[in-house]
């Protein structure tokens, strides 16, 4: 997967088995990229170029991420097949 971001293109190296599970991306605040997958979250911020995978271990209630969202005080919110999660 690539970013433009004002003429600039990033790249996230994606492992191929997230790729495959992808049910939703989104792009926070501060421009971190989500990506919701059958397998947990995966955080990709833009000034590293690790990707973070994050799943029940790390609070996730539930591995199966449908969707993301960011209420207006910046708390990030994970819909999964077991209920809402928020872990920032």
């Amino acid at each position: 997967l690539v970013r433009n971001k004002e003429g600039v293109m990033q790249r996230f190296p994606l492992p191929a088995q997230a790729i495959h599970a992808l049910r939703c991306v989104f792009a926070d605040h501060r421009g971190t990229i989500w990506f919701g997958s059958d397998h947990g979250v995966y955080r990709c911020r833009p000034e590293r170029p690790e990707i973070i995978l994050l799943t029940q271990k790390d609070g996730l209630v539930g591995n199966q991420v449908h969707a993301i969202w960011e209420s207006p005080d910046h708390r990030l919110w994970f819909a999964t097949h077991q209920g809402a999660s928020c872990l920032y």
